[in-house]
């Protein structure tokens, strides 16, 4: 039984507990399944012992203990999950070079209704243009295969 399987099993009949999850994979996609199986610590299986004790207080503490590296892949995670299906399809258009006009043809609405689009994942990709946002989405995997 894998980590996250285990967590899950734990937290559904001790919902209060504090759990520390130890693993050799440290992928985003790894610690996402933690989080989401409800952890209150990641660390990998190669952790310093002084963070393993930073780790094993912070939860005794009744806080949750995510080191650097590992709050970057979460941060990363939810940047990713940042646009909304719809907003990927907008951004894809974008990717392609079509207009508002164009996207707004593919998408069955108003080339208003992609301008807004536009304009909400330019602010959430913290970006200034359509370009930026292009490389910005390419650089977070949004638009694989696409």
């Amino acid at each position: 039984m894998h980590g996250t399987e285990v967590a899950k099993h734990i937290l559904s009949r001790f919902e209060h507990a504090r759990l520390l999850l130890f693993s050799v994979d440290e992928t985003e996609e790894d610690i996402h399944r933690a989080v989401s199986a409800g952890v209150s610590g990641y660390l990998p299986k190669s952790a310093p012992r002084p963070q393993v004790l930073s780790g094993v207080r912070a939860l005794a503490a009744g806080r949750r203990f995510f080191p650097e590296p590992i709050r970057e892949k979460i941060q990363q995670r939810r940047s990713h999950a940042t646009l909304s299906e719809r907003e990927v399809e907008v951004v894809s258009g974008m990717a392609r070079g079509l207009s508002n006009k164009l996207i707004a043809a593919e998408l069955g609405v108003s080339a208003e209704t992609v301008k807004t689009f536009v304009a909400r994942i330019l602010e959430k990709l913290g970006v200034e243009d359509r370009t930026q946002a292009v490389i910005a989405a390419m650089n977070r995997g949004l638009l694989k295969g696409k």
